[in-house]
């Protein structure tokens, strides 16, 4: 009970590290680049990463499943 305790504990200390880290990038973008907040910059931001999005969700669908489809980076490139 308590090794899961520690998991549990090491888990969330590492998603609150790579989201403190996500945040502390986004401020000093904002604070160096004038441009980061604008609502144009921010638009372009999510249409890049829609595609990899997508095809993120579809991979999820795929492990979740029990398979495994290494394809999915060469589609994704040639439909770029």
């Amino acid at each position: 009970m308590e090794e899961i305790k520690k998991k549990k504990a090491l888990r969330l200390s590492t998603e609150m590290t790579v989201l403190i880290a996500y945040i502390a990038i986004f401020v000093i973008f904002s604070i160096i680049v004038p441009y980061f907040l604008m609502l144009n910059n921010l638009m372009n931001i999510l249409l890049y990463s829609a595609q990899i999005g997508i095809c993120a969700t579809g991979m999820t669908m795929v492990i979740l499943s029990g398979g495994l489809d290494i394809s999915v980076g060469s589609i994704a490139a040639l439909a770029g």
